[in-house]
């Protein structure tokens, strides 16, 4: 079965052109056997049986080890390009003097010429998984769909859509569109964003750390844990403001460094920081999928690789001098 997409699929775009409404709704219906779900075939959408119960997810961002869009909706992407003049880019390292560390050690400096690239941020993608009558009492049927709607008004709608379809033939295989209103309201990715600004010293550590987890990880000592080395790590770094979000973009935390200059990530799907340097009243108005897809001149992407610490305050450092 196909797996993925280079163009919009021929049912899709006749559909399309028959539409008048111009907000477009992706989906797909998932038809899954009892016995399928019991082997496990479903697990990776967390579908499963036990002692004959059915569980499946109200929502699920997809796991990235189902393909490579499922991957760039949690991780981004980062595209070379090529059609674009090369820069010369600067490494300085530290070298041992004539090879024998002993006698100290001179800095090396090595410019070389790279391809511009272009940051596409994730874009965090929900599945709605709704139950729908089987006639068939050993077979399920799921209609499932993504949380953000899209506007055929859009500049981006196309790159959107296509990104929206592969993304549902990964991991449902099978996808299609409606122009009719499907999306529970709860689910549905909003046009603004409402953040609760917490100033350091005003609460103490467990109240603080009260404020900014999910209700449902109060008492959870990992998550609490887990925060509080967050916010110890913020703080030092010369957090004036922590920062949780609210309603959809309730996963997201993070510090306000200036007027400016914020700090956000993740912390349901965190395998980055993102460091925006200006406009941050303007991007705070922004729906989830407009914040991360903001340009990316506006945006410092810092992955969570060994040293992601020392980089986020090397690049806060440059930033705020």
């Amino acid at each position: 079965m196909r797996k993925n997409f280079r163009k919009i699929p021929k049912h899709i775009s006749e559909k399309l052109e028959a539409f008048q409404s111009s907000t477009i709704t992706t989906f797909a219906f998932l038809k899954a056997s009892k016995q399928d779900i019991i082997d496990g075939k479903f697990a990776y959408l967390n579908i499963n049986i036990k002692d004959d119960q059915l569980s499946y997810p109200e929502y699920l961002i997809p796991d990235e080890a189902v393909g490579r869009y499922s991957k760039y909706n949690l991780e981004g992407r980062l595209i070379k390009l090529k059609d674009l003049p090369k820069v010369e880019v600067v490494h300085s390292f530290d070298s041992p003097n004539f090879g024998d560390s002993s006698k100290g050690y001179h800095t090396t400096t090595i410019t070389h010429k790279v391809y511009q690239t272009k940051l596409i941020p994730p874009k965090f993608l929900c599945l709605i998984f709704s139950l729908n009558p089987s006639a068939n009492e050993d077979q399920y049927i799921f209609k499932v769909y993504i949380n953000t709607p899209l506007s055929k008004t859009s500049g981006t709608f196309y790159e959107d859509l296509l990104f929206q379809i592969n993304l549902l033939q990964e991991n449902i295989h099978d996808c299609n569109i409606t122009d009719t209103n499907i999306l529970d309201e709860k689910y549905i990715d909003t046009q603004s964003v409402e953040w609760e600004l917490l100033p350091p010293g005003t609460l103490d550590v467990d109240e603080l750390i009260s404020k900014m987890v999910s209700p449902k990880d109060i008492n959870n000592p990992t998550i609490r844990a887990f925060m509080k080395e967050r916010l110890d790590f913020f703080n030092g770094l010369g957090a004036l403001q922590y920062i949780k979000g609210t309603n959809v973009l309730s996963s997201y935390k993070g510090a306000k460094f200036s007027e400016n200059i914020v700090l956000l990530e993740n912390f349901d799907y965190g395998n980055a920081v993102y460091i925006f340097k200006e406009n941050w009243e303007a991007l705070t108005q922004l729906s989830r999928t407009e914040l991360l897809s903001n340009h990316s001149e506006s945006i410092i992407r810092i992955k969570h690789t060994v040293n992601w610490k020392n980089n986020i305050e090397t690049a806060l450092h440059t930033l705020l001098k």
